[in-house]
């Protein structure tokens, strides 16, 4: 009778429904503690307490198990905390380094290189566009009224190069202040070029103002 009421509450729980999944079957051990204490012992029946002790021994050791993964899990995730806490630090760091050291040698290196284009282009122009001699001089300054006046040396105008550079120079200034004044030292065909090319504008309001063109 014993063993037939044992059986039935092994039924009910075994149709209970378990109210928090694990990963451990207590049913299964409960069973295998069962199989355990009447595989010798059959048909004598198996008595409660016993089979409740080892079915407490068996579910103290199944938390213990999970204690000590959830610890180690514990320290996993501390660790890796201090991890990313370490390479945040780290990466900081490197902002800083940017900022003080790279930007620098960065600007540096983009400003030689744009350097070195202003000459290639001045150079070319230079080349399609070279020094007004005397002649040219001459027709430039009959070429209308209110033209700067014409210099007695083609030496005396800017060359394209010099122009050029006080454009940019300007260029990094606000207002007003980009605009580059035209005087006698500007040969018109030069300036002329410049505007053609669309590399340099004029001021709407001041005629003898020319800024780089913003391509903003």
């Amino acid at each position: 009778e014993k063993a037939s009421a044992l059986e039935e509450k092994l039924a009910e729980l075994q149709q209970a429904d378990a109210p928090v999944l694990l990963d451990v079957d207590y049913d299964a051990c409960f069973l295998k503690a069962h199989q355990e204490l009447t595989a010798e012992r059959k048909p004598s029946p198996v008595p409660r307490p016993l089979l409740r002790a080892k079915l407490l021994e068996s579910l103290k050791n199944e938390r213990e198990r999970l204690r000590r993964v959830l610890a180690d899990h514990d320290s996993q995730l501390r660790a890796a905390v201090r991890e990313i806490a370490d390479w945040e630090e780290r990466i900081d760091a490197l902002t800083r380094d940017a900022a003080s050291s790279f930007a620098p040698s960065d600007y540096g290196a983009v400003r030689e290189l744009a350097r070195t284009r202003l000459n290639q282009i001045a150079n070319y122009l230079d080349n399609c566009y070279p020094q007004p001699s005397r002649e040219d001089q001459a027709s430039s300054a009959s070429a209308g009224a209110g033209e700067p006046a014409v210099h007695p040396s083609s030496c005396d105008y800017l060359t394209v190069n010099k122009i050029l550079e006080d454009l940019l120079v300007a260029s990094t200034q606000s207002g007003d202040l980009q605009y580059v004044k035209l005087g006698p030292e500007h040969w018109l065909p030069h300036v002329q070029v410049l505007l053609d090319s669309n590399v340099a504008e004029r001021d709407p309001q001041r005629s003898d103002h020319i800024r780089l063109t913003d391509w903003s």
